[in-house]
Parts: structure tokens; sequence; C-alpha cells
């Protein structure tokens, strides 16, 4: 009977050990195993839809229903990849797509809540992109900024260009200013140019922006910000 006992232990031992070895001889298996209480690593391997070499840039978008995309960068910027990540354990491709990109680019932000910037890395400007719908991202190019240097958002949908990157703007150099409003995505709207900026401050409670140049001085308002700031003020009187 101990004689039987043994050899049933021996045999699970056996079993366990052969296991091991297939865990570790199949990179797949291994992958989905990468785990732990609190974190869950999902390596390309045991993910399909996330097996996409030669990403260059990646950016990550949240739609106003509750869904979130992710938009990979391939082939230089030729082609898009789009995943639908909204429930990270079941990732979905969404498809593949050309994009007219002149070039390979970087996502540098947001641009309200249906767009990205872009800025192309051999330093030709910037262009937006287009996700009012997200399964089929339109790149817009708009003269404007293609030979803007560098960007900031201004609000929700406010875009602030310059002729320079921002990090030049500390220098005594003149600077040109675009505004542009970003509501419509699809159609940027320029609208205004400061030329030759010599100084910027900016009012932080309110939002308010001021541009100095020989004409004097142009101020960018933030209504919603300005209206906040009046109903605390009211509220600490």
């Amino acid at each position: 009977m101990e004689q039987k006992g043994n050899t049933m232990q021996q045999k699970i031992q056996l079993v366990v050990a052969i296991g091991a070895l297939m865990v570790a001889a199949s990179p797949a298996l291994a992958a989905t195993q990468a785990h732990s209480r609190n974190i869950v690593v999902v390596l390309p391997s045991a993910a399909p839809a996330l097996a996409q070499p030669g990403g260059e840039a990646m950016y990550l978008h949240s739609t106003g229903d509750g869904r979130t995309f992710l938009y990979l960068e391939i082939q230089g910027g030729r082609a898009m990849t789009i995943l639908d990540v909204t429930d990270p354990s079941r990732v979905r491709a969404v498809g593949n797509l050309p994009v007219s990109a002149k070039g390979a680019y970087d996502f540098v932000q947001d641009a309200g809540d249906s767009g990205a910037l872009i800025r192309y890395r051999d330093a030709s400007g910037i262009a937006l992109l287009d996700l009012t719908h997200p399964a089929t991202p339109v790149l817009v190019e708009e003269p404007v900024l293609e030979h803007a240097g560098g960007a900031e958002t201004v609000g929700r949908a406010g875009l602030l260009l310059t002729s320079e990157r921002m990090a030049a703007i500390d220098s005594h150099r003149p600077q040109t200013y675009f505004v542009m409003d970003t509501e419509d995505i699809g159609r940027p709207n320029l609208l205004a140019t400061v030329p030759a900026v010599t100084q910027r401050v900016t009012r932080s409670d309110t939002g308010t922006i001021f541009l100095l140049n020989s004409d004097g001085v142009t101020m960018l308002r933030r209504p919603a910000l300005e209206q906040a700031q009046t109903a605390m003020d009211n509220q600490h009187n």
C-alpha cells in the first residue's frame, strides 16, 4: 500500500515538473503568467492586438461616451494603427489606415476634446489630428500650422502658436504669435496674428495672457476662468 502511495506521489511530481518545463519553453504561455496580485504584465506575444512592431509614437484618446483608443504611428508617419483599449482585458484592433502626414512626427498634446496636436520631427511645422470620428482620424494641415515652431493650449479649445519653439521665448528676439480656436477641430479658426512680440506675461487666476509689441498690449481673455474667479471672490466677501 505504501509502495503504491509512493508511486502516485512520484507521478504527481513528474507531471508538475513537465508543466514547469512547458511554461519555460513557451514564450506565449510564460507571458500570460507575468502577473502578481496587483499587476498584470501583458506582453505583445500574449495579445495579438498589441503586437505592432515598428511603432514610432502613440497617443491615448478618451471619448465622451466612455471609450478609449490608442493610436500608433507606423511607417514613418505614413500609416496609423488604431486599438480600442476601453477594456484593458480585451484590447481590440480597430483598423490600420494610411495617413497623409509629410513625415515622421510626435504627438504633442490634446487639442480640444476631439483632437491632438502633432509636430513633425524634421521641424517642418505642426498639424492637427481630427479625432471626431475615433476610428477614422483625419490629418488637418493649415499654412499657419506648417510655419509654427511652438504651440500650447489655451483653455479647452484654444491654441497659441509661435513663430519659433517655446524655448526661444525667453530670449529678446521678437516672436510672432498666432491665436487659434480649435472648437471645430476639422476647421481651425485663426483669430489673430500678433507680430514682433517682445514680452509676454500671464495672470494665473484668470488665465489672461498679455502680449507686448510696438502697437501696445494685446490681451487674450479667458471668460470661463474670469467668471469662476469672480464667483470665488464673491464667496470670500
